[in-house]
């Protein structure tokens, strides 16, 4: 199962070479996305941002972004920030809960270097519309040689769609088929199509402004 492999995980990351004990290891530098590296304008993406900021309000708040394509929802690398490099995850192993857009509670996502993980630790609420929010949950950065990195987390996955372009041509053929109907006593009335409305992502606001600066959680071995 998933909770036990990633128990497991994250013990073999608290494990330090007797060599290196007496030197303390860097901290994993993970940065925020500025507002425009993440587009949500176009098609469907889980994102998740820092929890005491605002995507709307806060030039930086995007922590994790993944793009979702086509008609179930394909995951393309998911994509975070380590230093001035956007750093690409694959999804490995999921477990828990799960709703829309294929969330689940808890996932685990592999970086590039081997045994270098990001695990995602969720609390999903129920699916609304065309969104799923995510209330609260943590993402975990392990990296080799280096404190575990804990950031607090709210997030939001759905599909962003312009308004629906059908409603003119709608509205053409109802007026085509009310013109033929014999008289206007007996004539059927032909509401308007209505406009599916775009997502948008349910946000608390804080006071907090931009920054790109994070409080980094270790671990207290």
């Amino acid at each position: 199962m998933l909770n036990r492999g990633l128990a497991a995980v994250l013990a073999s990351s608290t494990l330090v070479p007797t060599a290196l004990a007496d030197t303390p290891p860097k901290p994993i530098d993970l940065k925020l996305f500025e507002k425009t590296e993440v587009d949500r304008s176009k098609g469907c993406s889980v994102v998740l941002w820092q929890e005491n900021k605002s995507p709307d309000a806060d030039k930086f708040a995007y922590l994790f972004a993944e793009t979702l394509t086509g008609k179930n929802h394909a995951r393309q690398p998911a994509r975070i920030k380590i230093g001035d490099a956007v750093t690409t995850l694959k999804r490995v192993a999921t477990g828990g809960k799960t709703t829309g857009y294929g969330l689940y509670e808890f996932q685990l996502y592999q970086l590039p270097a081997p045994n270098e993980f990001v695990v995602l630790q969720l609390k999903l609420a129920e699916e609304e519309g065309e969104s799923v929010d995510i209330d609260s949950g943590k993402m975990i950065v392990i990296m080799d040689g280096k404190p575990v990195f804990r950031a607090a987390v709210k997030g939001n996955a759905g599909c962003m769609t312009p308004a629906a372009v059908e409603a003119p041509r709608k509205a053409a053929s109802a007026a085509k088929n009310s013109a033929k109907q014999p008289s206007r006593s007996t004539r059927r009335r032909w509401l308007p199509a209505r406009k599916r409305r775009p997502m948008r992502a349910i946000l608390r606001n804080t006071s907090v402004t931009g920054s790109r600066s994070l409080k980094v959680h270790r671990d207290r071995c």
